[in-house]
């Protein structure tokens, strides 16, 4: 059976992500520097799994001690690397010293992630507002697969979405599903008018002086995307509007779910790659 390592960190989606493969394949945990060290030396070994951020541009590996060094980069060669974000760091070493990076954030790990991102939106509306999604305004800022399926999960619960999107094409396609439209042009003069704005766009869409028109308004922000964000949250606080910060939900809400979502993917693509 083939050999593995898996690195595990403070993400306790991938507690449960290794307790998943560990039935399934030959693979070893590695918590520190000095285990991670040790367990390279070995031969037998043919991949490593990496936590989602996988490795970062001064070559640690997020939430670890780990670093990738020069010392160590030749046991690599041949292997595989399965991550989630690639770096360009880790684009370089892989063309250097030979061996193939494998992103496991495939579309339907996604699709599936996605849906357990909006169960949080729809948890965080329920808990910290008094009012309901039913017949509520919603603006959702993006149209990629979370605004897609964040919008149609909302609507079916009979709320009045607007999708609000830069791309021509992404407002047509919308508007086929009845969706309301805008560009952002367009939300900033509008943006008192909803009950909840929910963004999904890892850029600031939302920018502090269309943020004003927020003040001592009961609209609820809702961010689930990844740096820089949409919008300026200091600001938000200290001018007390009422914006709530989600980066990674699934490993948050249900780490146990996403953790056997991602084993689910991880396993597929080694199986298939032997």
């Amino acid at each position: 059976m083939t050999r593995g390592l898996i690195i595990l960190n403070l993400d306790r989606r991938f507690n449960h992500t290794y307790t998943f493969l560990q039935s399934k394949l030959s693979i070893e945990p590695v918590k520190t520097l000095e285990e991670f060290i040790n367990s390279i030396q070995h031969e037998d070994w043919k991949f490593i799994i990496l936590p989602v951020r996988g490795v970062n541009d001064t070559g640690y590996i997020d939430g670890t001690d780990i670093v990738i060094h020069d010392a160590i980069l030749p046991k690599f060669t041949g292997k595989v690397i399965y991550t989630g974000l690639i770096s360009s760091l880790l684009e370089k070493l892989a063309e250097q010293y030979g061996f193939r990076i494998v992103s496991y954030l495939t579309n339907d790990f996604a699709i599936k992630n996605n849906y357990i991102t909006v169960e949080g939106i729809i948890e965080t509306i329920v808990n910290h507002s008094d009012k309901a999604i039913y017949g509520s305004k919603i603006a959702i800022l993006g149209y990629g697969k979370l605004g897609v399926i964040c919008a149609k999960v909302l609507k079916n619960m009979k709320a009045q979405v607007t999708v609000v999107a830069r791309n021509d094409k992404d407002r047509l396609h919308a508007s086929i599903y009845d969706f309301a439209v805008l560009d952002y042009s367009e939300f900033a003069k509008r943006i008192t008018e909803y009950d909840f704005i929910i963004n999904t766009v890892p850029n600031k869409v939302i920018a502090n002086d269309t943020l004003v028109s927020l003040i001592g308004t009961e609209t609820t922000i809702i961010d689930v995307s990844s740096p820089p964000f949409g919008l300026d949250h200091e600001f938000a606080k200290t001018n007390q509007i009422k914006a709530f910060l989600l980066p990674g939900i699934p490993g948050k809400i249900a780490p146990k779910t996403s953790g056997l979502i991602l084993g689910e993917t991880i396993y597929k693509q080694i199986i298939g790659g032997e």
